[in-house]
């Protein structure tokens, strides 16, 4: 039981983390670190793109959130008995 339970949290931990690095990744390749603005108007640059990199990023993080939800972790009593 002990073990299922710490290989299952396992695996959730490394997609957990895969999300999460994904929506980093899109996030930081597509606003380069910043939002993108336009020098001469002040306004977004490529404003479909941006929305596109946040929607996979969103995206990204539920799954992550729903994985985290989803998983039973051990316990505290569960390392004890390690």
């Amino acid at each position: 039981m002990s073990d299922d339970k710490f290989g299952t949290a396992e695996r959730a931990t490394k997609q957990i983390e895969n999300h999460t690095r994904r929506a980093v990744e899109v996030l930081s390749n597509g606003f380069n670190g910043q939002i993108m603005i336009n020098a001469y108007s002040g306004a977004f640059s490529e404003p479909q793109a941006r929305a596109s990199d946040l929607r996979i990023a969103v995206d990204e993080l539920r799954k992550a959130l729903q994985l985290l939800e989803a998983t039973e972790w051990p316990t505290d009593a569960d390392y004890r008995r390690l």
